[in-house]
């Protein structure tokens, strides 16, 4: 099979001597390819690319026939630019608000937002929002104690950082401390905070009464 197009000749030699040339023109046609331009796409918005709707990056290529007969082949390159994904994690103590972006949470959940990416591409920024719960402290009952009686307030153990309102002199970060109260009514506060930065209040309620005086002490004497 002729591989290209040329003119050919063929001698014959009869039996009685003579001879005679023949002449033929071979015309071989050839395939051709065709390289269209290439396409570019984002990720998860898939075209068409030779009839296939895809968003999967690479060569593609269609064979036809063309007009002499022969295979022909298109080819064409989809490129897919990436979608950028951001994601951020935030916490936040119960009770307390945390604004991000153009929102208020006040509770758990994710939030997201699309923006324009510099590659032409939708951008999409998420943040996820974990709310921690409150320590679990509650006051003790009302304390009942005697004037110039020195009185030991205990908080709860566990805790990371313990303050005491009002405050205790030599003692920043004690979770006991030892009181003598000097008025009837006194209250002292006491604010933990824990591992997470949560915090809780505690409130210790004491009513002092005078020492018992037998000269004070009255007993009836008609029954």
């Amino acid at each position: 099979m002729p591989a290209i197009t040329a003119n050919y000749e063929v001698t014959v030699t009869f039996s009685n001597g003579c001879t005679a040339v023949l002449m033929a023109a071979i015309n071989v046609a050839q395939p051709d390819t065709t390289l269209l331009p290439g396409l570019t796409t984002c990720e998860g918005e898939p075209v068409n690319v030779l009839g296939n709707t895809t968003d999967t990056p690479g060569i593609y290529s269609l064979p036809l026939q063309n007009a002499s007969g022969c295979d022909s082949i298109i080819y064409q390159n989809l490129a897919v630019l990436p979608r950028p994904f951001t994601e951020e994690n935030f916490a936040f103590c119960a009770g307390d608000t945390l604004f991000i972006l153009d929102t208020a949470l006040t509770q758990s959940g994710q939030l997201c937002r699309s923006y324009l990416a510099a590659n032409g591409c939708d951008s999409l920024y998420c943040v996820n929002a974990t709310t921690f719960a409150l320590p679990p402290v509650s006051d003790p009952d009302t304390i009942f104690t005697t004037t110039g009686q020195p009185v030991v307030l205990t908080g709860p153990d566990g805790y990371v950082t313990y303050t005491w309102i009002p405050a205790v002199p030599n003692c920043p970060n004690c979770p006991s401390v030892t009181i003598t109260p000097d008025s009837a009514y006194t209250e002292y506060q006491l604010f933990v905070t824990d591992a997470n930065g949560c915090g809780g209040l505690v409130a210790f309620r004491l009513l002092t009464f005078p020492p018992r005086d037998a000269q004070r002490l009255r007993i009836p004497n008609a029954f």
